[in-house]
């Protein structure tokens, strides 16, 4: 009787342990899902965050371009970006998950710069001018979607430290120590910034020119001699003070700009195969201490562009990042400078060497060009620009249009009514605004926007 009470206690005691093992098994499956779901979730909110951020960022660029435009070409074309930026924004909006809140005051801000820049681009279209009051409603846009861009990219911020959760918590009591109580619910960050949106108006270097140059057949190398592969492997070694033997690979890229591409540890070279020219240079190395200026480094830049053959050359803008100073060139004839013939170069600024290089811009787009004396006079075309700008200098340049084409303009260097520094392009011909630029200055050198 004991032997058999024994049994019948084993065989209980061991379906007790394969229920609780299977029910282990549930559980740990059942985590496992739903970490697996949490992590998609967040990563949903992290994408959709970052999207309504670049949106917002890209409202604001347009917003203050439009504070400065006076011609209605300008006015339509701002007017069409912000239309597309204002949407996308709405749509990156909608697929966050937020709890316990309305988003009406964003929804409806997002949709007044929309409609009111609409407004504005029918109304110079029946050549009306924007008057003093529109342009001060414009300026109260910009202010609110300044403090939402801030406000995005602190949110931003928070997500990636951690210390805003991008999921969406329900509201309700939370239970001390939970992760709630250490971290921000998202949901409560929005919901502050739809508290700042209240009695708004209800009615863009690697150069700024540089996205619109590559597109197009090479002018420079339609006309010039073939070169063999050993004779672009010694220009090569030529350009990076190299012994030839120190690369290791080549290879031939097709493409716009045909070229054998040589590599060593340090850097990947590319040399056109029609005439030979420097198309450019990939460098890696590691840049030590820094032990000379950006100046410096412009002006390295600026000898390693004659020593190869690039003359009449004019520094434009340069930035500065991790001890590289890449400088960027636009070529000038007749005092004209040309942003369609583009060179970028990088410099250590520990050893002056040359690190990296790129003149497909310049190879693409160079040719002779004659210009003739403007139709326009500078007084003519500074009647165009916007009352809220004052004209610190004026020179001649030849811009390329997204269409491919090129533009002989005016650059006004202006200030804006915000001590904004502004560059508005006026065609030499029309009088047209062909485009506006912000000017942004940091710590690493100047960009636009």
């Amino acid at each position: 009787m004991k032997t058999k009470m024994s049994r019948n206690q084993i065989r209980l005691g061991l379906y007790t342990i394969s229920i609780i093992a299977v029910l282990g098994i549930f559980a740990y499956t059942g985590t496992t899902k739903a970490n697996a779901y949490e992590r998609r979730i967040s990563a949903h909110q992290q994408r959709s965050l970052s999207e309504l951020g670049e949106y917002v960022d890209n409202i604001q660029i347009d917003l203050q371009k439009g504070v400065y435009s006076n011609t209605p070409p300008m006015i339509a074309n701002l007017s069409a970006s912000l239309w597309r930026n204002a949407a996308g924004a709405k749509a990156a909006l909608s697929q966050l998950t937020l709890s316990d809140i309305t988003l009406e005051k964003t929804y409806k801000f997002l949709s007044q710069v929309g409609d009111f820049t609409k407004y504005l681009n029918q109304k110079v279209a029946n050549d009306q001018e924007v008057n003093q009051k529109e342009r001060d409603l414009l300026f109260e846009l910009l202010d609110y979607a300044t403090n939402l861009s801030k406000s995005i990219s602190a949110l931003r911020a928070g997500v990636d430290d951690g210390t805003i959760s991008s999921q969406n918590i329900p509201s309700g009591p939370l239970t001390l120590g939970s992760q709630q109580t250490q971290e921000t619910n998202m949901s409560t960050k929005f919901n502050d910034m739809e508290q700042t949106l209240v009695d708004f108006p209800t009615l863009i270097y690697d150069g700024p020119f540089s996205d619109h140059i590559l597109k197009k057949e090479s002018k420079m190398l339609a006309d010039k001699q073939g070169i063999t592969k050993e004779e672009a492997l010694a220009l090569a070694a030529k350009y990076c003070n190299v012994d030839p033997k120190s690369f290791t690979k080549a290879e031939e890229e097709e493409g716009n700009i045909k070229s054998y591409v040589f590599a060593n540890k340090d850097s990947t070279v590319a040399i056109t195969k029609s005439g030979g020219f420097l198309c450019y240079i990939l460098g890696s190395q590691w840049v030590g201490e820094t032990t000379l200026s950006p100046e410096d480094g412009v002006n390295r830049a600026m000898e390693y562009l004659k020593s190869i053959g690039y003359p009449n050359m004019t520094s434009s803008y340069f930035t500065v990042v991790d001890g590289i100073c890449t400088v960027n060139f636009a070529y000038t004839v007749d005092n004209v400078t040309c942003y369609t013939d583009l060179i970028k170069v990088s410099v250590s600024l520990n050893d002056g060497k040359v690190i990296s290089f790129d003149a497909r811009g310049f190879l693409i787009n160079h040719e002779d060009r004659s210009f003739s004396t403007p139709k326009l006079s500078v007084k003519q075309a500074q009647e165009n620009l916007s009352h809220a700008l004052t004209v610190q200098s004026v020179q001649l340049t030849n811009i390329p249009t997204d269409g491919g084409s090129e533009k002989y303009c005016y650059e006004f260097k202006c200030k804006g009514i915000k001590d904004d520094d502004v560059l508005v392009y006026v065609n030499c011909e029309t009088g047209d605004e062909e485009q506006i630029l912000m000017l942004i200055y940091g710590d690493g050198g100047t960009l636009t926007k």
